[in-house]
């Protein structure tokens, strides 16, 4: 069995997709033998392979998911405005995403979306690409993830889109 028995930070930080700011955090924390945690002459740590569970990351069964809304400044129909958004989410690997779209009284479309596996500021540059670059998108975090999708179908249908399988 070849395995390692020391790892340094950066490498702790990429098996377990953090920060190696947070492994050093972490690692701070603990107090351990000298023999299982240790630094070189240039600062970086050397932490014993029986240490790595200190460094599990915490919040891994929790989707990040986010609301957006926007306005379409174009006369599209929406039938045009389907076909963009599933262009949209096909240009990511692994996004799910529900929303609707509504019609104002002016006879402008807006949208109302939650969106899970992809970063905000992917999708929100995305979407000025595809719509209109001077498009608003407000972006937020969700703290009542059934309340803001009882939301987004208060007057229109909800379209889901799951790319995540």
């Amino acid at each position: 069995m070849n395995e390692k028995e020391y790892f340094t930070t950066k490498e702790i930080a990429i098996s377990t997709s953090q920060t190696t700011r947070n492994i050093r955090y972490k690692a701070n924390k603990l107090d351990v033998p000298s023999s299982m945690m240790f630094k070189d002459e240039f600062g970086t740590y050397y932490i014993h392979h029986l240490l790595l569970p200190h460094f599990a990351p915490k919040n891994t069964g929790k989707s990040k998911s986010y609301a957006m809304t926007f306005d379409i400044l174009s006369t599209r129909s929406e039938s045009d405005i389907i076909e963009v958004m599933e262009y949209i989410t096909d240009e990511f690997a692994r996004v799910k995403m529900k929303y609707s779209i509504e019609t104002k009284n002016n006879g402008m479309k807006h949208i109302h979306a939650i969106v899970e596996g992809v970063s905000k500021s992917d999708f929100r540059n995305k979407i000025r690409l595809y719509f209109h670059e001077n498009t608003r998108v407000y972006v937020v975090g969700i703290y009542d993830k059934q309340g803001w999708i009882k939301y987004i179908g208060k007057e229109a249908q909800i379209i889901t889109i799951d790319k995540t399988n």
